[in-house]
């Protein structure tokens, strides 16, 4: 077992650079939203980075370059009038449901104290919402990593529970390679990643160890 802790850290998504500060905002359904499908949203100011450009459609006036990858993660990149970029990254939302958020999406004023987007509301009860935002400075978050390994297959998976600040939390969800399983803990999530199988664990089979039991793993602490 591992445990990892940043306290008060500048965290950079998706290796974007060192521009900052950076917005962080996360686009989910209100309740144990990080679980359901959902998305993230950057706005970068500085950046040069280049971005896909396999699905370029036009929404309120931009063309905006939308990426579905065959896991159910996808991306969107377009340009800002002020020449900012928005950078989305999402957790199975299909092209029809990112071109549809991407539109409900405003830039606010540059001088916003968190200068990303306001979330138009469309009345519709299921929509996904703004749930979390957060400048990319001071953030703080927990993450404890276990691994197993399945007698009858061989394959070794890796479960993380994630603590901490709500962005924190939701960008490590989608800023790893893609969980297979994810569930809301309490204020935080639990992730298990590895090859899909019949015989692979579930949320299910987590459970919290008692005493005895966490006493004997063998623990590497990281600040």
């Amino acid at each position: 077992m591992s445990i990892y802790t940043s306290n008060d850290i500048t965290y950079r998504p998706f290796a974007l650079g060192a521009e900052e500060p950076i917005p962080l905002q996360v686009i989910a359904e209100p309740t144990d939203g990080l679980a359901e499908p959902f998305a993230v949203v950057v706005r970068l100011f500085a950046s040069d980075r280049d971005f896909p450009s396999e699905h370029p459609v036009i929404i309120n006036g931009a063309e905006v370059n939308i990426t579905i990858a065959e896991n159910g993660n996808g991306q969107a990149a377009w340009s800002l009038p002020d020449g900012s970029r928005a950078y989305l990254r999402s957790r199975d939302l299909d092209q029809t449901a990112i071109e549809a958020l991407v539109a409900r999406l405003t830039p606010r004023d540059r001088t916003a104290s968190i200068p990303g987007f306001d979330v138009a509301s469309t009345g519709d009860p299921n929509e996904l919402v703004l749930l979390h935002e957060h400048m990319n400075t001071g953030l703080s978050g927990t993450v404890t990593i276990f691994e197993c390994r399945v007698a009858t297959s061989g394959y070794i998976y890796r479960v993380r529970v994630i603590e901490g600040d709500p962005v924190f939390v939701a960008f490590g969800i989608i800023d790893v390679p893609r969980p297979y399983a994810v569930g809301v803990n309490g204020d935080g999530v639990i992730t298990i990643a590895g090859l899909p199988d019949s015989n692979a664990p579930t949320l299910q089979q987590v459970t919290n160890a008692d005493s005895a039991t966490w006493a004997a793993l063998p623990l590497s602490e990281y600040p």
